[in-house]
């Protein structure tokens, strides 16, 4: 992702969080129920009736919370020439400036039409319909809940974004770098890292210490 394009995604992605946020399928989801990505999705991004219970639970079955209370990503992805670092020191300056003066006009009508993309897009098949209206009734008493979920995104602000900004994106964070095996000096910060490696039953991390 482009340094121009990256605080747009940033921007959507903390409006996402204030309005009606996307469902993500990542494999840690399926290691940790130690279910299939298929249990929760019928076609991504629509959710099974399991896939909506397991988000609405904050992310969270049996086997403890990982997502208790949210969690915001950001992965990025570096071209041949450029290292995890470079991406690290440029996304930290991108947040900087979003938590000192907060996204742009243009930012902010960007996202806010991403999100308003995502929201009707859901709505094109029979299925996207049949869930929305009975995710609404199910859990709020009014299959037409979706209408306040719109109201909601639409009424995120400048102002908003930049107070989750400076409350959620602080440095109390993890971060994790994928890098080819046998090269951990290709990790963002490789004199702190910590080896991880996935458990043989896939169910959890396995942090490797020397």
């Amino acid at each position: 992702m482009s340094r121009r394009l990256f605080p747009f995604a940033l921007a959507l992605g903390l409006a996402g969080c204030l309005a009606a946020p996307a469902a993500m399928a990542i494999p840690l989801f399926a290691r940790q129920t130690g279910q299939n990505c298929n249990a929760c999705h019928v076609s991504f991004p629509e959710l099974t009736p399991y896939g909506r219970y397991f988000k609405l639970s904050g992310y969270t079955l049996g086997g403890g919370p990982i997502l208790a209370r949210g969690a915001f990503m950001i992965i990025l992805t570096p071209r041949p020439e450029h290292a995890l670092g470079e991406l690290e020191a440029s996304a930290d300056s991108i947040v900087g400036r979003l938590q000192r003066d907060g996204p742009t006009a243009d930012e902010m009508r960007r996202a806010s039409a991403g999100l308003e993309f995502d929201f009707v897009s859901a709505l094109q098949s029979n299925l996207g319909k049949a869930e929305m209206l009975e995710s609404g009734l199910v859990f709020h008493g009014d299959p037409a809940y979706y209408k306040t979920q719109y109201a909601r995104l639409e009424a995120v602000t400048a102002a908003d974004v930049q107070r989750v900004a400076k409350r959620y994106l602080t440095p109390g964070r993890v971060l994790l770098s994928i890098v080819p095996q046998g090269k951990p000096e290709l990790a963002a910060q490789p004199d702190r890292s910590t080896k991880v490696t996935v458990s043989p039953d896939g169910g959890h991390y396995i942090m490797e210490h020397d």
